[in-house]
């Protein structure tokens, strides 16, 4: 068990950073806990990963998670996950709540850890839980669809995305609606997030 939970990381939908927290310790936590490294390789991997989620070290390493906005918050918890140096990574919901610029950047983001490989050369497998379509055509990635607790749906999105299913047509039909309704409180909330 012990080796297993040193190949997988998971981003969760609320992010689940430390509050009132630093960034260096919601990222650092897990390489001193899980990993047990040295102080110094902590801190470099942290400054390495903070990087990779183009997060500024001299302006965010000291912020607490309450003076995180919506987007960085996100960063900081992929990167976060992406410290372990997982071959599995798991996100829940990765764009929820986040204005669409916001979520675009962290989109694109996912897509550029998932290509790249682990340090030991392995190449990344990520499986993301979402009901963003938005993403799924950024992405396309395989997609698998549940419906009542069944798989309804497994194969590449350019197939998902010209299914006449009745199981997977209302997610096309009524998740632009959605959005719409969403987006007039989402409009009101984007000067709250900052740049991703």
């Amino acid at each position: 068990m012990e080796s297993l939970e040193r190949h997988w990381a998971v981003v969760f939908q609320g992010n689940a950073l430390l509050s009132g927290q630093t960034v260096g310790l919601n990222v650092g936590l897990p390489l001193r806990e899980v990993q047990d490294l040295d102080e110094s390789t902590v801190r470099k991997k942290v400054q390495d990963v903070l990087r990779a989620v183009a997060l500024d070290l001299d302006k965010d390493l000291a912020l607490t998670t309450d003076q995180l906005s919506g987007g960085m918050a996100k960063r900081v918890a992929i990167a976060r996950a992406l410290a372990l140096d997982p071959i599995l990574l798991l996100y829940d919901e990765p764009t929820t709540g986040l204005d669409p610029q916001v979520a675009e950047k962290i989109q694109d983001l996912i897509g550029s850890v998932h290509r790249g490989k682990t340090a030991s050369g392995f190449a990344r497998t990520t499986l993301i839980i979402t009901h963003d379509k938005d993403m799924l055509f950024r992405l396309q990635p395989r997609v698998s669809m549940l419906d009542a607790g069944r798989i309804v749906f497994d194969g590449t999105y350019e197939n998902f995305g010209r299914s006449d299913s009745p199981a997977i047509r209302p997610y096309f039909d009524l998740i632009p609606k959605l959005q719409q309704r969403v987006g007039g409180s989402a409009g009101a909330r984007s000067s709250e997030s900052a740049d991703v």
